[in-house]
């Protein structure tokens, strides 16, 4: 209730119902869209590790399993290999995503917090507040058409930048976020 106060505006109260309502088809799909995320994630060599408790092998995927039968919900994390400084490029990249700091959207989002929400604290101090340096935050969107392609290895245009961040970033994104209409 932080950003809403005590008291909700008749406005505010509007929007929060409209969202409710149609809440029981959108998760679902967030669901099955973070699913499939996750797997492609978990599958490509320039990610680090992939936290989501609906891949097999994650140290909460029987809880999941036990608690969430029916999907978990749309928000993963995930780290790139190379550090803050890869995920700060990759950010900075990003074309087809929001860039948010919060997660309750219908649209695709992602937050990198060591450049964002936590940019004031080192790595170490990052690594003592539970937050990896690397962690990147995605949370799928409800809508979502099939990728009919693998990553792409093409440059992203007058981007420059080598190919780690050409493949994960024009790849995942460019065939990620176009699973995502």
């Amino acid at each position: 209730m932080r950003d809403l106060g005590s008291i909700q505006s008749p406005q505010n109260a509007f929007l929060l119902n409209l969202g409710l309502e149609t809440l029981h088809l959108r998760m679902p799909r967030h669901c099955a869209n973070a699913q499939k995320v996750a797997e492609y994630l978990k599958g490509n060599g320039q990610v680090a590790w992939v936290n989501y408790c609906g891949l097999k092998g994650d140290k909460y995927y029987d809880l999941g399993q036990k608690y969430l039968p029916n999907g978990s919900c749309g928000v993963l994390s995930f780290g790139l290999k190379g550090g803050r400084d890869v995920s700060i490029r990759f950010m900075d990249n990003l074309k087809l995503a929001a860039i948010v700091t919060h997660v309750a959207d219908a649209r695709t989002s992602v937050l990198h917090p060591a450049s964002h929400t936590h940019r004031q604290l080192t790595d170490e101090q990052l690594i003592e507040a539970g937050v990896a340096p690397d962690l990147i935050r995605f949370r799928s969107a409800s809508r979502m058409r099939r990728i009919s392609s693998p990553i792409s290895n093409r440059p992203c245009r007058n981007r420059g930048l080598s190919g780690f961040t050409n493949g994960l970033r024009c790849g995942i994104l460019r065939n990620a976020a176009s699973l995502f209409v």
